[in-house]
């Protein structure tokens, strides 16, 4: 019997899915710059399966977890190539290095490339129930996929481990598909030959562009002063920008110590992040210790204020854990993305004198003492459920 070729497999593949009903995802944001994206690293084209560092990555996925299978994917717009494969033979690497994006599991990590994809039984899942139905899935069910993003905030692909029972992760193997999911990316961007990017318009030559690094997961943290318009209002300018320096210069000593990075002050808000600069995987506890160090700072401060009938003063502050988008140009450099927006929206709903800090930012805090907030509402991202960090 004659091997079908990858064609008449996709386009059998292609038949059984109209015949059950899937419908593959459509209108993706930022499709366009994400296919550019793939154009750019010439993943499409490249042979991963002959670099052993991709080989060992998948590997190590599958005993991490447990799982019996591993995969590196990457996405084009409408195929899905799985460019490393672990734990099946040659001939089933075959059948499934390349089949139609709509019938792929994969696929749903690009709606949200913030997050890991975490599917405990393919057939009792919405997304995934009628996959369950193919002939290249029926003796799968659980799948957990981490998006593969690049530094310019992409998902091109994702990391995915697979396994014939059903199943869940803990945090802790979440954090290490996390990590190897970025060291799939680093090792795809600085192992390709990129387009030179020379641009012939005259008019951009001497403009430096800012470079850019996205990080799968770190930590924001915004400060910001309780009743500044009050101090404002009691206070000689010079003696406000005073009073200012003294706890932002103690606010920066702190960081330091706890390798945490300020960004930026914005008039009396202070904003810095961890797990921008460095491998550490105590980024969370590093920047939750240099919070509670804020506070036992401004509560000194506080005190020799009281000994010369001054008003005190107060701060609330907010943290969050995600991914980020991390920028520099010279020595201007800043953070953007939706880690940053609810990082800012949860020190706005905090209490004078507390640490506010989201779900996913206690999450890594098991042997930390934290009290559960009411949930809140969040302007433009609904509810939200959140805690107060009392100590570590």
């Amino acid at each position: 019997m004659n091997t079908p070729t990858r064609e008449e497999i996709k386009k059998s593949l292609l038949e059984q899915a109209a015949t059950i009903g899937i419908e593959g995802i459509e209108n993706l944001p930022n499709e366009s710059k994400r296919l550019e994206e793939i154009k750019r690293l010439g993943i499409l084209e490249a042979d991963l399966s002959e670099i052993q560092v991709f080989n060992n990555i998948t590997q190590l996925c599958a005993n991490l977890t447990g799982s019996s299978l591993s995969f590196i994917n990457i996405l084009g717009s409408d195929v899905q190539q799985c460019k490393v494969i672990y734990g099946l033979n040659e001939e089933q690497k075959y059948y499934v290095s390349e089949v139609p994006r709509k019938i792929s599991v994969c696929q749903f990590c690009l709606e949200k490339p913030s997050e890991p994809l975490i599917i405990e039984n393919i057939s009792k899942n919405s997304l995934t129930e009628k996959h369950s139905q193919l002939e290249i899935y029926k003796d799968l069910k659980f799948y957990a996929g981490i998006p593969l993003v690049t530094s310019k905030g992409y998902a091109i692909g994702s990391l995915c481990v697979v396994d014939s029972e059903e199943k869940n992760l803990s945090q802790k193997e979440l954090e290490q598909l996390r990590l190897l999911a970025d060291s799939v990316v680093n090792l795809l961007e600085n192992n390709t030959n990129l387009p030179s990017g020379k641009n012939d318009d005259s008019s951009s030559r001497d403009v430096k562009p800012i470079e850019t690094k996205y990080y799968s997961s770190a930590c924001v943290l915004f400060m910001d002063f309780v009743g500044f318009s009050k101090h404002a209002e009691k206070n000689d300018p010079g003696e406000l920008l005073e009073i200012l320096n003294t706890f932002f210069s103690g606010f920066d000593q702190i960081s330091k110590k706890n390798n945490v990075v300020k960004i930026k002050t914005i008039g009396d808000c202070y904003m810095a992040a961890s797990g921008i600069n460095s491998h550490s995987n105590d980024y969370v506890y590093n920047i939750c210790s240099a919070a509670m160090n804020y506070l036992k700072l401004i509560d000194a401060i506080n005190m020799q204020r009281e000994l010369t009938n001054k008003d005190p003063w107060n701060v609330r502050i907010g943290i969050h854990t995600g991914p980020l988008i991390y920028g520099f140009s010279g020595d201007n450099f800043d953070v953007w993305g939706d880690t940053v927006n609810i990082a800012a929206r949860l020190e706005s709903t905090s209490q004078p004198g507390k640490i506010s800090i989201s779900e996913k930012t206690a999450s890594f805090l098991s042997k930390s003492k934290i009290t559960e907030r009411e949930i809140i509402t969040l302007k433009n991202k609904g509810e939200f459920k959140t805690y107060f960090l009392e100590s570590l």
